[in-house]
């Protein structure tokens, strides 16, 4: 039997088998399920690959599957972030270069913030930030349009408080004028609402586009054959 040939039809059947056996056999928990790193490189060295290579893909991996959600109020964007994830760390020119390219985009000297193993780059509520992560690195790109998320926030405060104002009125029998002034009010809530509202599209189309840009520009940096 150990000197039979198997046919590959014979083999895809025998590797099914077995997968399906394995597969019942299993009584391990969902959090003990799956391999280990130092699992999936030993696996890997079988197959010509090098360690350094499966950790450094590993933790590119644990960064990617962060899901980096825009700021939010209530469901209306306010903000935007993107995140990127870079095959080595920079140098301390080209962060400088990172940092100049910056200050150009955004027409603003910000300042510089580091530790160790992460530095960043901060105007307001414009936060840039790399992390190095093994042999790769992590850029984290943050903002939000804070003007325009006071009005939708405090118009919309104001809403709500006219709106049990009203009720209580209406309860309590007030005169005419009482509940128009409240109605007045209203409005005006409503309109403040509505005008940081209308500032968001453009704004955030615009940081878009500079995030998007910048992104690039990093990745061209770290992928350069010179670092």
């Amino acid at each position: 039997m150990s000197d039979r040939r198997f046919t590959d039809e014979e083999v895809q059947q025998i590797l099914a088998a077995a997968a399906q056996a394995e597969g019942a056999e299993r009584t391990t928990s969902d959090a003990e399920s799956g391999m280990t790193l130092a699992e999936l490189q030993r696996v890997a060295s079988e197959a010509g690959l090098s360690s350094a290579a499966i950790a450094k893909a590993a933790a590119a991996l644990d960064h990617k599957s962060v899901a980096l959600g825009d700021p939010r109020i209530l469901g209306l964007r306010t903000g935007v972030a993107r995140s990127v994830t870079l095959s080595r760390p920079l140098t301390d020119v080209e962060w400088r270069k990172v940092v100049a390219a910056l200050r150009d985009t955004f027409a603003a000297s910000g300042r510089e913030e580091q530790v160790e193993g992460r530095r960043e780059w901060r105007n307001g509520n414009l936060r840039v930030t790399l992390e190095s992560v093994g042999d790769g690195a992590w850029l984290e790109m943050r903002t939000q349009k804070e003007s325009a998320r006071g009005l939708v926030r405090g118009g919309l405060v104001i809403v709500g408080v006219s709106a049990i104002v009203e009720v209580v009125l209406a309860v309590t029998g007030a005169n005419a004028g009482g509940m128009a002034g409240v109605l007045t009010t209203t409005l005006a809530g409503a309109g403040m609402a509505a005008f940081g509202a209308l500032q968001l599209p453009t704004w955030l189309s615009a940081r878009r586009r500079q995030f998007a840009a910048i992104a690039e520009y990093v990745q061209q940096i770290a992928n350069s054959d010179h670092p």
